[in-house]
């Protein structure tokens, strides 16, 4: 009875092996997928095929080596309900590994090599790259033009901090040190990671534009916010000035003398 058990047994025990490896694998694939993906769609840059495939590298899955291919795009098909109107990136591994005791159940693998029947294990991830919110250090409202416009500037350092532009941006002979160079239209130069066609940020000021006095000054010469002053004019009327020390708190509104 032994005898004739022996070979199910062993079957059964083979299979159960096998396939607990090939789960194994897989999940080692997707974890390295899944950080692959991740680091390719944080890059965003030309080279994302590279740092995608140096990451699959380092979870042990090196490209053309024991069997093994990474494959990385950023114009793969975007999830069904992700907010994106454009393409997504996407890392897939394949492993090809030998079969073993599989075999005597009849499974004979979804490849051949050299007559060798072979298992093909697939992981596939895909990212969506986003906008981070960052915090601004220089921010141009205007939205149309150059709003940012830099010409050699080799001692700015805006180390740790991001620009961004509402308009165009254009920095030549530095990127300024910044670590992010934003521009809602196109950017050129501005900052060490350089993005273009980001929404444009809202006025942080506008709310406090209705603090702003209303204009009873006219045009011209008289028009607000200030009075034009000639050298031989007379001096302003004492409602007029300010002088000492003064303490402000609260809104306050300042008014201006139209002459």
């Amino acid at each position: 009875m032994m005898g004739l058990l022996f070979p199910v047994l062993l079957a059964g025990l083979g299979l159960g092996f096998e396939i607990s490896n090939w789960y194994l694998r897989s999940r080692a694939m997707q974890n390295a997928a899944d950080a692959a993906v991740m680091a390719a769609a944080s890059n965003g840059e030309d080279n994302f095929n590279i740092e995608a495939t140096a990451v699959a590298a380092h979870y042990g899955f090196v490209d053309g080596a024991s069997n093994v291919s990474v494959a990385a795009s950023n114009n793969a098909p975007c999830p069904e309900g992700a907010e994106v109107n454009s393409s997504c990136y996407s890392v897939s591994i394949s492993s090809i590994v030998p079969l073993y005791l599989s075999q005597l159940l009849g499974y004979v693998g979804d490849l051949k090599s050299n007559g060798v029947a072979q298992k093909l294990l697939t992981s596939a991830a895909v990212a969506v790259q986003t906008t981070i919110q960052q915090p601004l250090c220089l921010l141009t409202l205007s939205k149309s033009g150059t709003g940012l416009r830099t010409n050699g500037a080799p001692n700015s350092d805006f180390n740790g901090c991001t620009v961004m532009s509402n308009s165009k941006a254009n920095c030549n002979g530095s990127d300024l040190k910044a670590n992010y160079g934003l521009a809602a239209s196109s950017n050129d130069g501005c900052g060490i990671k350089k993005k273009s066609n980001i929404p444009a940020v809202a006025d942080p000021y506008a709310q406090l534009a209705i603090n702003i006095p209303a204009d009873n000054c006219g045009t011209g010469e008289n028009a607000y916010p200030q009075e034009p002053r000639k050298p031989h004019d007379p001096p302003l009327p004492a409602t007029n000035n300010w002088s000492g020390t003064k303490s402000i708190s609260g809104v306050k509104q300042m008014w201006v003398t139209c002459s």
